[in-house]
């Protein structure tokens, strides 16, 4: 799927940078795509630049600013001022949210609010690792018909453990909803790995206070010192588990929806595997992966042969994959 927003779609330059490394945008160019760069970080995040497309070092320092604050890494780690295929997609996704909240069809449609959106969605990402933008794989064209509802996304970068990440993310919500004639609409959560451990955290600390939509999790950071595990079934004298990690909900949520996904292949058997089982894991962090008690969805993703290695990478990608189909037809139904 190509680029979404009225001002990306189609302009060649900027479609190529979507999807060809060769074709970034660097410090130095000239052109009508980068006016349009410049454009959208003046709409998003208020860019204190000239729209000359010219790339000089004002807009360098912005395409800077903008990463930094979404995390967008390069392929060394770092933060550097190049538009490339993630930074291209990240000002594609919040350009068309800011064309929707302002009348702007985005995605072919041409229609104008006649009143302003009333309703507040929200959809939270929690990530780990490389950045990834909060709509990636959301198809909207179902979602900005209603003109009546706007889009709120909030990409958040992960940490177990971490407070303070679920309260910036209750802040952001809070404060977007101040305004009294505001209607809170569907709140939509997932992430992967400790993102999928964020999701469960902001769950909980949303109980009782807003109700949420949908949950959708990959993967999980889960470990053994949570409440409610399971231990392993062992029929002797096979040493390995017959069963799965289940949870009884060690944290407690309050959700309509509930899927998560998961791979058994980093879980491994540990203490006395015939007296005393305890689950263990090959995972780097000893995360433990497995069921949820009273989730509608408990899928295991299975691992092609010889990927073990790659076994969290490859359920957390296709668990993200499934809950953002899951997260489209939400939307697309509201």
């Amino acid at each position: 799927m190509g680029l979404q927003s009225q001002l990306f779609r189609n302009d060649h330059k900027l479609e190529a940078a979507a999807v060809s490394d060769p074709a970034h945008i660097l410090p130095g160019s000239k052109g009508p795509h980068v006016g349009k760069i410049q454009l959208a970080l003046i709409e998003i995040d208020g860019a204190s630049i000239d729209q000359d497309s010219s790339y000089g070092p004002a807009t360098a320092a912005a395409v800077r600013q903008f990463k930094q604050k979404r995390q967008i890494l390069n392929f060394q780690g770092q933060i550097d001022n190049i538009v490339g295929k993630k930074t291209i997609a990240a000002l594609d996704a919040e350009m068309l949210i800011v064309e929707k909240r302002r009348g702007g069809g985005g995605l072919l449609l041409d229609f104008k609010f006649t009143t302003d959106p009333n309703i507040v969605d929200f959809l939270v990402r929690f990530r780990a690792g490389s950045f990834k933008p909060v709509l990636e794989n959301i198809d909207l064209t179902g979602y900005l018909s209603k003109l009546n509802r706007r889009l709120v996304p909030i990409d958040s970068r992960t940490n177990v453990g971490d407070p303070s990440i679920i309260n910036a993310v209750i802040s952001k919500i809070d404060t977007e909803l101040k305004d009294p004639t505001l209607q809170q609409g569907a709140i939509l959560i997932y992430g992967n790995s400790a993102g999928g451990r964020n999701a469960l955290e902001l769950c909980a600390a949303l109980r009782n206070k807003r109700p949420i939509k949908f949950v959708g999790i990959a993967d999980a950071a889960l470990f053994g010192n949570l409440p409610g595990m399971n231990r392993p079934t062992i029929v002797p004298p096979i040493r390995v588990a017959t069963n799965e990690p289940l949870w009884t909900m060690p944290f407690v949520i309050d959700v309509e929806i509930k899927h998560n996904f998961f791979q058994d292949a980093d879980n491994k058997v540990g203490g006395n595997p015939f007296t005393n089982p305890v689950w263990t894991s090959d995972n780097p962090n000893g995360e433990i992966h497995g069921k949820l008690q009273g989730f509608q969805i408990n899928e295991e993703i299975p691992i092609p042969f010889g990927q073990g290695g790659r076994a969290h990478d490859i359920a957390g990608d296709e668990g993200d994959r499934r809950n953002q189909v899951t997260i489209t037809n939400l939307l697309r139904a509201l």
